[in-house]
């Protein structure tokens, strides 16, 4: 998924999300989960095996990943941003 949904609903729900790729907003590494490189299966499995021994630690970035979703994608913030593009198109040129 290039926009990243399936890695919101995640989070929203209290999972720590184990990503491939660059974008860092939402997937801080050690925080909300893990954003791994592309291309290199042994740190990827290196993650899984180290999250799966690790309950605890699992359960503290859900957490977190709950608390930047709700941060970053509450209604209100959303309205405001799309509020100010609309301005913003709306001016003359």
């Amino acid at each position: 998924n290039p926009w990243g949904r399936d890695i919101l609903e995640a989070m929203a729900m209290g999972l720590p999300v184990l990503s491939v790729g660059t974008d860092a907003t939402f997937v801080e590494t050690g925080v909300t989960g893990v954003l791994q490189s592309p291309f290199d299966a042994a740190a990827l499995a290196g993650d899984i095996a180290r999250l799966a021994d690790d309950r605890d630690r699992v359960r503290r970035m859900g957490g977190a990943a709950r608390v930047r979703v709700a941060t970053l994608c509450d209604g209100t913030s959303r309205a405001r941003d799309l509020l100010d593009l609309w301005r913003g198109a709306a001016r003359p040129t």
